[in-house]
């Protein structure tokens, strides 16, 4: 199967970049040989924590996912990560609230699990809250026109969804973004044999 992570860090500045590496490989590592993508997000915390990177903290989703005959199976794990939103080829789109807490606050992160299934030409599009966060000027929030944006994105490949979001969140907030923004969008295609 296959491993997918994103995540995102509080705050700037060389402690930030420290803690966002510290998680990367962390996940990398511990994923490499933990077939339990909750458990490793709950040891992942324990690495923060050691860390001592002060009041700073990391926000992860970390999906494995393995063909089950024509479905592909997924086993999602939140820790206070947004998303992802599912999108089915007919339009239909549920984004995922996931939970859990932020990696490196606290011993008890606790993190969360779902499964999914998944068929052929649905989409997972993946995200940071600097897609949902984005503003126009009027105020209004991206996250409040992300669920009909995908929508109408339906049927698309990966590679166009991922660069229609950027320009339609660009647009909306007249280039002016407040955060970084993170997309990844992973496109299921036929199974193997």
């Amino acid at each position: 199967g296959w491993a997918i992570t994103v995540g995102d860090v509080c705050g700037k500045g060389q402690e930030a970049a420290a803690m966002t590496a510290a998680a990367r490989h962390a996940i990398r590592v511990l994923a490499h040989w933990n077939p339990d993508p909750v458990d490793v997000l709950a040891r992942v915390n324990e690495v923060m924590l050691a860390g001592d990177y002060e009041d700073r903290f990391v926000t992860a989703k970390l999906a494995y996912l393995r063909w089950d005959g024509a479905r592909l199976h997924v086993r999602l794990a939140s820790a206070g990560h947004p998303g992802p939103a599912l999108v089915r080829p007919d339009g239909r789109v549920d984004v995922l609230n996931g939970g859990g807490l932020p990696l490196g606050l606290f011993p008890d992160a606790d993190p969360q699990a779902e499964e999914l299934e998944l068929g052929e030409d649905d989409l997972l599009f993946f995200y940071s809250d600097g897609v949902t966060d984005a503003r126009s000027p009027d105020m209004r929030y991206f996250e409040d026109s992300l669920a009909d944006e995908l929508a109408g994105l339906a049927g698309r490949s990966a590679a166009e969804t991922a660069r229609m979001v950027q320009g339609l969140v660009g647009s909306f907030s007249q280039d002016e973004l407040r955060d970084d923004m993170t997309i990844l969008v992973a496109k299921v295609k036929t199974p193997p044999g």
